[in-house]
C-alpha cells in the first residue's frame, strides 16, 4: 500500500472505550474505533496531479517519522498530551506548508473543517481541496466563506512566512487577513494581536511596533504600550476600572456617544500637559518566552523573544476610571441630563472641569465668515448707483472766493484720485456746510461705503485714513485736501 493515498472517515462522537488494537490507525496518527468507520476511500497516488501532490505532502510526515504521543481519554477518545502542539507537529506543518506554498486549486464544492488544533494532517482530501481553493482567493484579496479552523491554518502559514516574500509583507498580510475576517471570527482577536507583536520581535522588523500600531489604529489592542501616545476613548476605557460604555448615560443617550468621545479626547490632551501618565499608570516588566506557543510554528532561528511590557497597576486603572467618570459627570451636567453621576473628590477635579468647560465653549463657538468677493461686488454696485444719482452742477465762477467755490462747485485736480461724488463730500466737509451723513442722505449713498472709498484712496495716496470714526477730516490733512481740490 506504499503507493496508495487513503483517508478514513469516522464518527468522532464515539464514546466507547477503545485501544489501538480495537481500530484502525490513520496516517495522521489517529486511532479510529472499530465499527465506527463510515467509509474507506482509496485513491491511487497517480490518479491525478492534485492527489499526487497531497500524497507527497503526507509522505513528508512519514519520512520525518513524526507521530503524536497519544494518551487515553476517559470519554473514549484520544488526545494530544503535553502542549497543544509539540515540536514535531510544528516541523511537519512547516515542511508541508513550504512544499504546498505555491499550490493552487479550483475546487467547486465546500467541505467544512472544525478542529481545536487544526493542521494539514487533520484534513481529508475534500478539506484539503477546499482549503487550498479558499487560500487562492484570500491571497487575491477576496473575502469568502470559510471556517475558523481553515483561517487558523492560514494564519500559521503566515507566522512561518509561508507564501510571503519577506517579513514586512508577512506582518502586513497577517494584519489585512485579520481585519477582513475578525468580524466573522471574533475568536481571532484572542490570538492575532499577540502574534503580530511576537512576529515583529521575532523577525526584528526595522520599523518600531509603536508605529505599526499607530498606522493601523490598533491602540485599543495594545493599551499598555500605546496609551500614553493615544487620545482614543476606547483604548483608555479598556484599562479603566470604570467602564463608561456600560453607564446609563452611554446606553440610553447613544446619540451623545460621539460627544462623550470627543470631549474625553479633548480633556485627556489637556491633562497630558501636566500629568506624566506613564509614571502614574504603569510598571515595566520584562521576560523571555518561546515564540508563538499556541500556534504551529517551527522555530527555525532557534531563538526566544524578550517580551517588554508596561504593566498597568491597579492604582493606574483607578486613576483612569476616575478621569472617565468625572468627565461623564461634567458632560451630564452640561446637557442637563436627569440623573447626576456622583464622583469622589480627586486631585484633578478642577483641571477636568475647566477642560470640559473649554470644550463646550469651543463646541458652541459661532464663526462668521466674510466673503470678500461679495463685499467688493456690493461696493461696486453701490458706487455705480451713487454716480447715477448725482446731478451735475455748473462750473464755478473764477471771480468768486475760494470758500464759495468749494461750497458749490469743487474742481478736480489732475492728480486727484477722488471721483466727483467724493470731491463734493470733502468740499462740504471743508466748508462746514454739510456733514458726510447729510450729504449721503441727500444723494442716497450709504455713508459707510462713501467713507470707506475715500479712506481707501487716501491710504493709497498718503498711507493713512483721511476721515476719522466720526466722518470728519483729520486736522493734519486739512490743508493738503484744500490744495488737492483746487
Amino acid at each position: 500500500m506504499d503507493d496508495m493515498f487513503y483517508e478514513i472517515e469516522y464518527d468522532s462522537r464515539a464514546k466507547q472505550e477503545i485501544s489501538p488494537k480495537d481500530g484502525l490507525c490513520s496516517s495522521e496518527g489517529r486511532i479510529l474505533p472499530s465499527g465506527k468507520a463510515q467509509s474507506l476511500k482509496l485513491y491511487s497516488a497517480d490518479a491525478d496531479e492534485t492527489k499526487e501532490r497531497f500524497y507527497k505532502m503526507r509522505e513528508l510526515a512519514r519520512s520525518l517519522k513524526a507521530r503524536r504521543r497519544l494518551a487515553y481519554d476517559f470519554a473514549g477518545l484520544y488526545k494530544i498530551t503535553g502542549r497543544n502542539y509539540n515540536n514535531s507537529d510544528s516541523l511537519i506543518f512547516c515542511k508541508q506548508g513550504e512544499f504546498m506554498s505555491d499550490f493552487s486549486d479550483n475546487y467547486c464544492d465546500y467541505k467544512d473543517f472544525s478542529e481545536k488544533y487544526p493542521s494539514y494532517q487533520l484534513m481529508g482530501y475534500e478539506q484539503l481541496r477546499t482549503y487550498f481553493t479558499w487560500r487562492v482567493k484570500v491571497r487575491n484579496g477576496e473575502i469568502c466563506r470559510t471556517s475558523l479552523s481553515y483561517a487558523l491554518v492560514y494564519a500559521y502559514e503566515l507566522l512561518n512566512n509561508i507564501g510571503v516574500t519577506d517579513e514586512a509583507r508577512g506582518i502586513n498580510t497577517l494584519m489585512s487577513f485579520w481585519q477582513n475576517y475578525r468580524v466573522r471570527f471574533p475568536e481571532l482577536d484572542k490570538y492575532i494581536p499577540k502574534w503580530l507583536k511576537e512576529y515583529h520581535d521575532y523577525y526584528d522588523l526595522s520599523d518600531s511596533f509603536e508605529n505599526f500600531v499607530s498606522t493601523n489604529r490598533l491602540e485599543a489592542f495594545y493599551p499598555e504600550s500605546s496609551l500614553c501616545n493615544s487620545d482614543d476613548l476606547a483604548a483608555w476605557n479598556k484599562v479603566s476600572s470604570y467602564d463608561i460604555t456600560k453607564s446609563r448615560f452611554w446606553i440610553n443617550e447613544c446619540e451623545k456617544n460621539e460627544l462623550i468621545k470627543n470631549c474625553f479626547e479633548f480633556v485627556i490632551r489637556i491633562l497630558k500637559q501636566r500629568i506624566n501618565f506613564k509614571e502614574l499608570l504603569f510598571s515595566p516588566i520584562s521576560f523571555e518566552r518561546e515564540p508563538f506557543k499556541d500556534a504551529l510554528f517551527h522555530n527555525k532561528l532557534n531563538k526566544s523573544i524578550t517580551m517588554k511590557r508596561l504593566f498597568i497597576t491597579d492604582s493606574g486603572k483607578s486613576l483612569v476610571g476616575y478621569i472617565l467618570k468625572k468627565v461623564e459627570a461634567c458632560i451630564r451636567a452640561k446637557v442637563n441630563y436627569n440623573y447626576k453621576l456622583k464622583t469622589d473628590l480627586g486631585e484633578f477635579d478642577t483641571d477636568i472641569e475647566k477642560a470640559v468647560d473649554d470644550y463646550f465653549i469651543e463646541l458652541n463657538r459661532v464663526e462668521v465668515e466674510v466673503n470678500l468677493n461679495n463685499l467688493e461686488r456690493i461696493r461696486e454696485e453701490a458706487t455705480a448707483t451713487q454716480e447715477k444719482l448725482i446731478v451735475e452742477e455748473e462750473k464755478p465762477d473764477a471771480s468768486k472766493p475760494l470758500i464759495d467755490t468749494l461750497k458749490k462747485e469743487p474742481i478736480l485736480h489732475n492728480e486727484n484720485p477722488f471721483n466727483e461724488t467724493e470731491v463734493k463730500a470733502l468740499s462740504f466737509l471743508l466748508s462746514g456746510e454739510k456733514s458726510i451723513l447729510q450729504f449721503a442722505n441727500e444723494t442716497g449713498i450709504m455713508p459707510e461705503v462713501l467713507v470707506g472709498d475715500i479712506n481707501e484712496k487716501a491710504y493709497d495716496m498718503i498711507g493713512d485714513n483721511l476721515l476719522d470714526d466720526e466722518f470728519n477730516i483729520y486736522e493734519d490733512y486739512t490743508e493738503q485736501i484744500k490744495g488737492l481740490l483746487i
